[in-house]
């Protein structure tokens, strides 16, 4: 079993071998970019469960073990569109500019990537895969951070004008 002191010697023998472990992984996986993406998962998940390791020589076959698991995760994932996606592309907007000021005016409280998606997404019509490749970033990505936009958004929503709904909030009384 690893203990804490053993924990920062475990992470330096992970970090060494990371070029191999990511060029076996872009070999799997067709990609260096989502190589290095399933390797850093990977590593996260390998430091959560460092405790688990019952025999310290075996920590690489360990990690390899992790990585091969996340990387057919991966693979899976990237197979079929996922579901939730589909359902952020159908959903009718959230915010909709001739209906609700405090939805505009709550914008601004969002992190930057937030307001910038909703902005995009919402407010300009701009399609999901157009944004995504305009960002650089996958449509998976993009369907996520569209998601936990409108969630955060809903949250301020329904502090500040006690509603969840961006049309109900047309007729809630606040100021501007």
């Amino acid at each position: 079993m690893i203990t804490g002191a053993e924990r920062d010697d475990a992470l330096s023998r992970l970090l060494a071998r990371r070029g191999a472990a990511v060029r076996r992984l872009a070999a799997r996986l067709g990609s260096e970019a989502d190589a290095e993406d399933v390797f850093q998962h990977a590593l996260l998940i390998a430091l959560e469960r460092l405790e688990q390791v019952r025999a310290p020589e075996r920590l690489e076959a360990w990690f390899d073990a992790i990585a091969r698991r996340e990387a057919t995760r991966h693979l899976r994932r990237s197979a079929a569109p996922p579901r939730a996606l589909e359902h952020e592309l159908a959903s009718p907007p959230l915010i909709e500019q001739d209906r609700c000021a405090c939805a505009l005016r709550l914008l601004d409280e969002l992190p930057a990537a937030y307001a910038q998606i909703l902005r995009a997404v919402e407010l300009e019509e701009e399609p999901l895969r157009a944004f995504a490749d305009r960002e650089a970033i996958s449509l998976s990505n993009a369907g996520v951070r569209l998601h936990r936009a409108r969630h955060r958004l809903r949250g301020l929503l329904a502090s500040c004008c006690g509603t969840t709904s961006a049309r109900a909030c047309a007729s809630c009384g606040c100021e501007e």
